[in-house]
C-alpha cells in the first residue's frame, strides 16, 4: 500500500500535467494592445482610427462585448468621414466589414447593396447596382430556371442553362474561353449573383459548385432521368407498358440532391426571384428573422445599428477595456 503522502504528490502531479497541457493548447489569444487608451484617444475626426481599431477588436479581441464594439467603430468611422473635409469616401468599405460581420443574410444584402450604392458606380461595369441588376436580368432568370432543372434532375437543361449563361457574360466581358470553360464561367457568374442577392458567401459556393457537379451527372443510371422505365413482354422483350423507376422511384435528382440541398435551391430561388412569399414556411426560407429589407439610404446605416452618429468619444465605465459607453462630450 502507498503512503498518503506519495498519493498526494502523485495527485498534485497529474493535476499540474492537465494544467500545463491546457495551457500549451489553448489559443494564443492575446487581444488589442493597449485598447483601453486608444479607445479614449478617439476625438472624433480621425475616421481611420475608428475604422482602424474596429477592425482589430471585431478580430482579435474577444467577449460578448467585442462585436458589438466593433459594428459601433465601423458605423463612426463612416460618419466622422462623411463630415469630413475632404472625406476618405470609407463608407463602402464600412459596409463590407460590416456584411463580413452579420449575422442574417437579410443585413448582409442590404450591407452589401448599401455599399454598391454609397459606391454609385459599379467598380466591374460601370454601371449603378440598379442598372447593373437589370443588364443581368436575363442571366437570372436562366439561373432561376436552372436552379429548377437541377430539383427536378433535368440535369442536361441545367447544364444548357449554365453554359449559355457562361458564353454570354464571358462575352460581354470580352474573355475567351476554352473546352469547358463556358460551364465553370456560368458558374462563377452564379456565385457572384447570389450573393448580390443576400445568400451568404459559403451557401453561393455551395450553390454554384453543386449546380456545375450536377450538370455533369447522369441523374439516374437506370432511367436517365426520364423517371420511368419500359416493361417489357418476358416472352418476345416487346414493351407492354411502363413502370416507375425503381432506382430513384421516380424522382431522378434525389440520388445527386438531398435535402439540405433542395432546400437551399428553394431560398435561392426565393432571393432572386425578390418574391413577396405567401406563406410564412416559404418567408422563413427567405428570412428565418422575418425582417423586412430597409432603403438603400446611406442615413439608415446608424440607426440600423442603433448609434449616435454624435456621440462619438469613449467614455470607461470599468475596470475592463470595453466596459464603458459612448458620449456625444470629449
Amino acid at each position: 500500500m502507498k503512503h498518503p503522502c506519495a498519493i498526494h504528490m502523485l495527485l498534485l502531479s497529474c493535476v499540474l500535467a492537465t494544467v500545463a497541457f491546457a495551457q500549451s493548447a489553448a489559443p494564443d489569444v492575446r487581444g488589442v494592445d493597449d485598447l483601453a487608451n486608444r479607445l479614449e484617444a478617439l476625438d472624433g475626426t480621425n475616421a481611420l482610427a475608428y475604422f482602424e481599431l474596429a477592425e482589430e477588436v471585431a478580430y482579435e479581441e474577444q467577449g460578448k462585448r467585442a462585436l458589438p464594439i466593433a459594428r459601433q467603430l465601423y458605423v463612426l468611422a463612416y460618419e466622422v468621414d462623411r463630415t469630413s473635409s475632404p472625406p476618405m469616401n470609407l463608407g463602402p468599405s464600412v459596409c463590407l466589414a460590416l456584411a463580413d460581420l452579420a449575422e442574417s443574410h437579410v443585413d448582409r444584402r442590404w450591407l452589401l447593396m448599401l455599399a454598391d450604392a454609397m459606391r454609385g458606380m459599379s467598380s466591374r461595369t460601370g454601371q449603378s447596382v440598379d442598372t447593373q441588376l437589370r443588364a443581368d436580368a436575363a442571366h437570372t432568370a436562366r439561373l432561376i430556371e436552372a436552379m429548377s432543372h437541377a430539383r427536378a434532375g433535368r440535369f442536361r437543361d441545367l447544364r444548357d442553362e449554365l453554359v449559355r449563361i457562361g458564353i454570354n457574360t464571358s462575352r460581354a466581358a470580352g474573355e475567351r474561353l476554352r473546352g469547358g470553360g463556358a460551364l465553370r464561367a456560368g458558374g462563377e457568374w452564379a456565385k457572384r449573383r447570389l450573393r448580390l442577392a443576400g445568400l451568404e458567401s459559403r451557401a453561393a459556393d455551395e450553390v454554384a459548385e453543386g449546380l456545375v457537379t450536377a450538370a455533369g451527372t447522369v441523374p439516374c443510371p437506370t432511367c436517365k432521368g426520364r423517371r420511368t422505365v419500359d416493361r417489357h413482354d418476358h416472352e418476345d422483350g416487346a414493351v407492354i407498358g411502363i413502370d416507375l423507376c425503381p432506382t430513384c422511384r421516380g424522382m431522378p435528382a434525389s440520388l445527386t440532391i438531398n435535402e439540405a440541398t433542395d432546400t437551399l435551391l428553394l431560398r435561392a430561388q426565393a432571393l432572386l426571384l425578390d418574391a413577396q412569399p405567401a406563406t410564412w414556411n416559404a418567408q422563413h426560407l427567405i428570412d428565418p428573422a422575418g425582417v423586412p429589407m430597409r432603403d438603400l439610404d446611406p442615413d439608415e446605416l446608424a440607426p440600423a445599428f442603433g448609434v449616435d452618429a454624435d456621440a462619438r468619444f469613449w467614455q470607461p465605465l470599468g475596470l475592463a477595456p470595453l466596459e464603458g459607453t459612448w458620449s456625444g462630450e470629449e
